[in-house]
């Protein structure tokens, strides 16, 4: 809070630093899991067991990235040409437009996932 006070620079950089350490947090997570806990003791990768949760997650990550990066370059490293609200409006209808198609394809395929080792298991 103090940093903020004193040093606006200083807050904003940090914001956007720990911005990009939660995505990539997010994103490398059930990758280093998978290395130290092999799949076969029942332990889970993910944060949370609902399968098409976390493409949502990542998505939110991204655009809080976006939107920590875009505000940090654009009011301490680039003198803008174009407005800010516009670079952020259409960056993120962008995100939201791949993420949510991102997250109903992952929502159907686990669907149908869920759906034929249920039919196997009751034949």
């Amino acid at each position: 809070m103090l940093l903020s006070i004193h040093d606006a620079h200083a807050a904003l950089l940090v914001c956007v630093i720990c911005a990009w350490l939660m995505l990539l947090w997010h994103i490398l997570y059930p990758i280093i899991a998978r290395c130290f806990v092999p799949t076969d003791q029942g332990y889970t990768h993910d944060f949370v067991p609902v399968s098409y949760f976390l493409p949502f997650q990542i998505m939110l990550y991204i655009a809080l990235t976006f939107v920590s990066s875009v505000v940090y370059m654009s009011v301490y490293v680039v003198q803008h040409t174009h407005p800010l609200g516009v670079i952020l409006e259409d960056g993120l209808i962008a995100i939201f437009a791949v993420g949510g198609l991102t997250v109903l394809v992952w929502c159907y395929l686990s669907y149908r996932s869920r759906l034929r080792r249920l039919h196997a298991r009751s034949q």
